[in-house]
Formats: structure tokens, sequence, C-alpha cells
């Protein structure tokens, strides 16, 4: 899955247009290697992540380590649907590869 989404991160790397200090969420990190190229692609951009999995949140915080150091990364652990956020905090959310975990595709957008 990982080399499978190298490809889908680089056409939405592209397709975010990403802007000088833009704030960025991804909803379902997985291992954090979208996050880890979106760092590396954009190196005023500061990405936030949530995920619902204990064993990706750790896999994606062992990958994610020096940008976590550095505060470019900002990982959590939970629930998309049971977390607040807040208002225009972000310039752009995006997903890769959750929504079929998702029953009802109302709630989450």
């Amino acid at each position: 899955m990982i080399k499978g989404n190298r490809n889908k991160y680089d056409t939405l790397i592209k397709d975010m247009n990403l802007q000088t200090n833009d704030i960025l969420l991804e909803i379902g990190y997985g291992p954090g290697m979208g996050i880890h190229m979106i760092a590396q692609f954009c190196e005023s951009c500061t990405i936030h992540g949530v995920d619902f999995s204990k064993l990706m949140y750790k896999k994606a915080s062992n990958y994610n380590k020096l940008n976590i150091e550095r505060g470019k990364v900002q990982l959590q652990y939970g629930d998309y649907l049971n977390i607040s956020i807040v208002p225009n905090k972000y310039d752009k959310i995006f997903c890769l590869n959750v929504i079929y975990f998702w029953d009802k595709l109302d709630d989450p957008f």
C-alpha cells in the first residue's frame, strides 16, 4: 500500500496548491508517509494528523520523529468523528484511503 500511495500523495501534493505557511490536517495518516512527503515538499507548512489506529500513531510518530521534534508535524491518536476542530484553523484538510472506514459519509464531511 505504501508504494501505491506514494504516487497518490505526489498527485495530492500537486493538486493541493500548497502555499507558504499553510496549516494542513490529514485525516487517517496511516504510517505517516504522506505527512513526511508533504513536510519535505513544503518546508514552511505545518502538518497535523489524526488517526484512530494506535499502531499507525506509533509508526507515524517514529517515521516523522524529526519533524515532530521541530514542531512541523503534530500527530493525534483518536477518531476524527469525535475530536474538536477549531474553525478556520486549517488551510487544507485532506484524506486518502479512509472513506471506507465511515458508515455514513455525511458525518465526516
